[in-house]
């Protein structure tokens, strides 16, 4: 989903691009029993990404919705101060069989905003393995 116009936003985006901003991976997790990976925390992408979305007069805003079916989802719009905006919406994937749904729902919400975050900006934000931590090797 966009505005009806995108020719500011993009060029926004363009320079956003060419700012090469680079998020600090200050978390590890343990994949399987020997692999261990470095990943950004959404507090490091926040805190990396602020202040270049703003000199390319642009802000990000993540909100829950809920789709007509029950689904709850999340919306990650990127605005640029003309009043043009790209959003993109995913479902939230929380997993219903913890005991604490609560919990459940707030590290669904994390992973998809650190998600959603990277998809919309052209980020990095873990090592990349090829697909190695899937267990398949050809």
């Amino acid at each position: 989903m966009q505005s009806d116009t995108t020719t500011e936003i993009v060029k926004a985006l363009v320079k956003f691009a060419q700012a090469d901003v680079k998020v600090t991976k200050d978390k590890h997790a343990q994949a399987t029993a020997t692999r261990t990976y470095q990943y950004a925390s959404l507090d490091a992408v926040i805190a990396e990404i602020r202040k270049p979305l703003a000199d390319c007069e642009l802000f990000v805003s993540q909100t829950g919705m809920m789709d007509t079916d029950g689904t709850e989802l999340l919306a990650t719009t990127i605005h640029h101060v003309s009043g043009e905006y790209i959003r993109g919406v995913q479902p939230l994937h929380i997993d219903k069989s913890k005991s604490n749904t609560s919990q459940a729902h707030g590290a669904a919400m994390t992973y998809s905003r650190r998600y959603a975050l990277a998809a919309a900006l052209g980020i990095a934000l873990e090592d990349d393995d090829d697909a190695q931590s899937l267990g398949n090797n050809n």
